[in-house]
C-alpha cells in the first residue's frame, strides 16, 4: 500500500458503485458546511439516509443512484466531492479505502481491499509486494479512522492474537508443499484447538491459566510435521469435484442475478462457459469436472511460480486484513478462507482468456480481474460463507469436512 496511487477514471471499476456506503453524521455534516461555504449546489436529492441501527462510524448511507453510483459520481468517472473540495471533505471511508486499518497489540496495521483493480495489481504482481514496511506518516491521511481489532475482552484468541497469527502463518505461509495440504493441516489444527477453545469442556479459571494453556498449544503445533503428512491426492478421480464445481457455478450464477453489475454478470458467465455449463438442465458435474482438472494441470505446468505468487500474496494480505478474531473460533475462520480459495482458483482457471499457453501478461490481467470481481461482489455473500450446520453436535465435525473438501480446490 505504499504504493498505491488512485488511477480514478482510467480505472475499471468505481469504488462505490453498487455499494452500501456508511458514513459518521459528523461526515455528512462536514460535507453540508463544505458546500455551503463554497456556494456549490448540492446534489438535487439529499445526498444521505439515516440509518440509525448502524455503528457510530455508519449511522448514514450515502445516497445511490438508480444506476448504482454515488451521487457525487462525475460524468468524468472521477469523486466530484475530492475533485472540487479536496480530501479533507470525505468521510473516513473513502479518504482511507482501499487501505484496511487496524489497531492491533498497540500498533496500527495496513493493508488492502481487493474490491480496488489498483490495489489488486500491485499485490499480486510485485514481487516485493507484501514485504512488511513501518507504517510512516503520511502513508495514511487518517490514521485515527483505524477500528480496534475485533473480538471479546477476556477470549484467549484475542489476548493472544499476535501469537495465533503467528501459528496461522506457519500453516499457509510457508512454500514447499502444495497450498491444499496447507491448508487441509491447518483445518485439522484449528478444529483442534477449538475443541479446546470453543468446546463444551470447561476451560481454566483464571486468564492466566487460560494463557498459559494457549501457550502450550500454540508451541506444539507442529505446522512443517502436519503439513508434511497431508497426502497428495489426485484431482482427477475425486468424485466430489464435479458437484462442488457445479454448486460455485450456480451461487456465483444466482449472485450476478441480484447485483447490478454487467461486469460481473460477464464474467461468470464466461467461467461457466469454459467448463461446458451453458443451461439450466440437470448435470452431474463430470464433465466440467473433467475441464476445470485438465486446464488446471496446464496452467500450473507452464506457470507454477506465478500462480504460486499470486496466492501466497494474497494469503499475507488476507490475514491482516481478516483478523482471526473477525470469526467466533479458528474453524470458521479457516472455512471462510478455503471457500474464498476455492472460489478464486475455480474462476481464474476457467477464466477465458487463460490457457496454458497463455502469455504471463494475459494471465496476470486475468487474475487480477478474478480476484477483484470476487472481493466486490462475493466476499460478504451469505451463500458462500455460511457455516454448515448439522445439529447441535455435529457441527464442528461438519465444517471440518467441508473445510477439506473445499481445500482440495486451492
Amino acid at each position: 500500500m505504499t504504493r498505491f496511487r488512485c488511477i480514478a477514471e482510467r480505472c475499471e471499476d468505481t469504488c462505490c458503485g453498487g455499494l452500501r456506503v456508511g458514513v459518521s453524521e459528523a461526515s455528512v455534516q462536514r460535507i453540508h458546511e463544505t458546500l455551503r461555504a463554497a456556494g456549490a449546489p448540492e446534489p438535487i436529492e439529499e445526498f444521505s439516509i439515516p440509518f440509525p441501527e448502524g455503528a457510530p462510524s455508519e449511522r448514514v448511507l450515502l445516497r445511490m443512484r438508480p444506476d448504482g453510483h454515488c451521487v457525487f459520481f462525475s460524468a468524468e468517472r472521477n469523486c466530484s466531492l475530492h475533485r472540487d473540495h479536496g480530501e479533507a471533505v470525505l468521510p473516513d471511508v473513502c479518504s482511507t479505502f482501499p487501505r484496511t486499518l487496524w489497531k492491533q497489540d498497540g500498533r496500527l496495521e495496513v493493508s488492502g481491499s481487493l474490491a480496488c483493480p489498483e490495489a489488486v495489481r500491485l499485490l499480486l504482481l510485485a514481487e516485493d509486494a507484501v514485504e512488511p514496511v513501518p507504517v510512516t506518516p503520511g502513508l495514511v491521511t487518517r490514521p485515527e479512522a483505524a477500528r480496534p481489532a475485533p473480538g471479546l475482552p477476556g477470549d484467549p484468541y484475542v489476548l493472544h492474537a499476535g501469537a495465533v497469527r503467528d501459528a496461522l502463518r506457519e500453516f499457509l505461509l510457508p512454500r514447499g508443499h502444495p497450498l491444499s495440504s496447507r491448508l487441509s493441516a491447518l483445518a485439522r489444527w484449528a478444529f483442534r484447538m477449538d475443541a479446546l477453545f470453543r468446546g463444551p469442556n470447561p476451560l481454566p479459571e483464571g486468564e492466566e491459566e487460560i494463557g498459559a494453556l494457549l501457550r502450550a498449544e500454540l508451541q506444539s503445533g507442529g505446522a512443517a510435521m502436519a503439513v508434511a503428512q497431508v497426502p497428495r491426492e489426485p484431482l482427477e478421480p475425486w468424485e466430489e469435484g464435479g458437484p462442488r464445481v457445479l454448486r460455485l457455478l450456480t451461487q456465483l450464477k444466482d449472485l450476478s442475478g441480484v447485483t447490478r453489475s454487467e461486469r460481473f454478470a460477464r464474467f461468470v458467465q464466461g467461467s461457466r462457459m469454459a467448463l461446458g455449463v451453458t443451461g439450466e438442465e440437470a448435470q452431474d458435474g463430470s464433465g466440467a469436472w473433467r475441464l476445470y482438472t485438465v486446464r488446471r494441470a496446464g496452467l500450473e505446468a507452464h506457470h507454477g511460480p506465478r500462480l504460486e505468487q499470486y496466492f501466497h500474496h494474497y494469503l499475507e494480505n488476507y490475514l491482516l486484513r481478516h483478523p482471526h478474531t473477525e470469526a467466533f473460533g479458528l474453524q470458521a475462520y479457516v472455512y471462510r478462507l478455503s471457500v474464498r480459495l476455492a472460489r478464486v482458483r475455480l474462476t481464474l482457471v476457467a477464466h477465458p482468456e487463460v490457457s496454458s499457453g497463455c502469455a504471463r501478461e494475459t494471465l496476470d490481467q486475468a487474475a487480477v480481474e478474478c480476484f477483484q470481481v470476487l472481493s466486490r461482489n462475493v466476499d460478504l455473500a451469505p451463500d458462500f460463507l455460511a457455516l454448515p450446520r448439522e445439529g447441535l453436535t455435529g457441527d464442528r465435525a461438519l465444517c471440518l469436512q467441508e473445510t477439506l473438501a473445499w481445500a482440495r480446490f486451492s
